[in-house]
């Protein structure tokens, strides 16, 4: 929905009232917030302590702001990249939220709306905000970057998780905040290891699975055996991926959910389709007997007007003796 709104920016009917919007969101020296959102005045501009500093600092928190705008408070928060602000979206969205259409990464709540946009994760408290002050406080966000999420943040079965429950794992410190019974050790974060970690409902109680990638299978068939040795783990390792619950309530369901994890290598492989020679071959004659064509024309008009420059020039009397054409008169020889 943000992304079509905006390319309306682009369409004659609204460019003049988006440009305004524009304008009024770049931000002044070293602020993140515009100084405007639609014709409520910032005030009360702060900044942002993170909730846990420790897990924020391992997320790549850089900076952040929070200011009022009439009955509404906005907070912005900067990190690194995506994938921090991805992280730390699914830290601080509220367990009951429900997912909001306004972006791809949205929650709200009765109290109001946050979600992750690039590298910034946005809050905003007393109410929804509509489409347009939304845009207006996107477009002027300093330091902006975005980049693709990590798909290991898909690979959650759906069935039985928790809503809002999702965790992901970038290090030794959102490791024991979200899985503790992990060792940093057994993850291997050296290994650029990272991990997405979800929470599952049972009858007899609830219990966590958290999915570690790891850079190829080799790694992971090897991480995998180090899971195995953790008191009560449930292992299962396919491609890349090592999924791990610990100590489940009930055995059962966990099986159920760990054989849902499923990992499908993408693969792209350049093919040349039948009839693709052929096709290339007449294009390419085409193209030979076109180009010339052109050169025949350019030929046969260069030489009819040079003959029709001489013709006048002889009728008009201004041919002088340079001009005249040497012949060998050979026809006695």
């Amino acid at each position: 929905m943000l992304r079509s709104l905006k390319s309306d920016a682009r369409r004659p009917g609204r460019s003049w009232v988006l440009l305004m919007l524009v304008g009024l969101a770049l931000p002044a020296g070293a602020a993140i917030l515009p100084d405007y959102l639609g014709r409520a005045g910032k005030g009360d501009s702060t900044g942002v302590q993170p909730a846990d500093p420790e897990l924020f600092e391992e997320y790549g928190f850089e900076a952040g702001e929070r200011a009022r705008y009439g009955p509404v408070e906005v907070a912005a928060w900067r990190f690194k990249d995506s994938t921090g602000a991805m992280s730390a979206f699914q830290f601080m969205r509220p367990a009951d939220a429900k997912p909001s259409r306004l972006d791809r990464l949205a929650a709200s709540d009765a109290n109001g709306l946050i979600l992750q946009h690039g590298n910034y994760v946005i809050e905003f408290k007393g109410r929804q905000p509509t489409e347009v002050e939304l845009v207006q406080i996107i477009q002027g966000l300093p330091q902006y970057s975005d980049a693709a999420l990590p798909v290991i943040s898909t690979y959650l079965p759906a069935d039985g998780l928790i809503p809002n429950s999702e965790r992901y794992i970038t290090g030794p410190v959102s490791l024991e905040r979200f899985d503790p019974g992990v060792p940093p050790s057994t993850a291997a974060f050296h290994l650029s290891a990272e991990a997405q970690f979800g929470r599952y409902h049972s009858r007899q109680g609830d219990f966590g699975l958290a999915i570690f990638n790891y850079p190829t299978p080799a790694l992971a068939r090897q991480q995998a055996m180090a899971f195995q040795k953790l008191s009560g783990a449930m292992v299962k390792r396919v491609g890349p991926l090592v999924a791990v619950i610990l100590n489940p309530p009930d055995a059962d369901a966990a099986e159920r959910v760990i054989a849902k994890v499923t990992y499908e290598a993408s693969v792209t492989q350049n093919e040349t389709a039948p009839g693709t020679e052929v096709r290339s071959f007449a294009r390419a004659f085409l193209s030979m007997v076109m180009l010339a064509g052109i050169i025949i024309a350019f030929c046969v008009l260069s030489g009819l007007l040079f003959a029709g420059a001489r013709i006048l020039s002889r009728r008009f009397g201004t041919k002088d003796a340079s001009e005249d054409m040497i012949t060998l008169h050979l026809e006695g020889k």
